[in-house]
């Protein structure tokens, strides 16, 4: 919970500085770049600690696709856009899928509205982005393992992942 709390804190004081702003460009191709712009300053911000962690923790290990895994981690939150939910509602779904996913996966229902509407529509893309950002990145076209391993980043790993996607998944959860 207390990570939870401090993702928070780093959404709601997220910017993008120019050295990340080069960061981008030199990892990412014009098409991925458009992507993660479209992305909430909070989901830019979170995506880069991402990478930043994923590329320490694959220090460790031989055999590891750094680039691809770098990509993944960049564009593995681009299933929400900008817009796509108030900065509180989403605070408030992801405590709530933090403390209870069932519950989380209950309230979730697309469409906006009324305060109600949009609350159950950020629940639903909480629980759908990782979907929705693996066709956003297939029709950008991103390398179809970086699309797998968006598609995949909260699911239960199984014994035949690859590392790249457990790394992923490591520097997600610690960021």
């Amino acid at each position: 919970m207390f990570r939870r709390v401090r993702q928070v804190r780093a959404a709601l004081c997220a910017r993008i500085t120019p050295t990340d702003e080069v960061y981008i460009a030199e990892h990412l191709s014009s098409r991925a770049q458009q992507l993660f712009w479209r992305m909430a300053v909070a989901d830019q911000y979170h995506a880069l600690q991402v990478a930043k962690t994923a590329i320490r923790l694959a220090e460790r290990q031989q055999g590891v696709e750094r680039e691809l895994l770098r990509t993944a981690a960049l564009l593995h939150d681009v299933g929400k856009l900008r817009g796509d939910i108030s900065t509180l509602d989403k605070i408030i779904t992801v405590l709530v899928y933090a403390l209870s996913p069932r519950t989380g996966r209950m309230l979730a229902r697309p469409g906006r509205g009324g305060k109600i509407a949009n609350l159950r529509h950020a629940f639903y893309i909480y629980g759908h982005h990782a979907r929705r950002g693996a066709k956003l990145a297939a029709q950008a076209g991103v390398a179809a393992p970086v699309v797998e391993w968006i598609r995949r980043h909260h699911r239960k790993l199984t014994a035949d992942d690859p590392p790249e996607l457990r790394l992923l998944q490591a520097a997600d959860n610690e960021n």
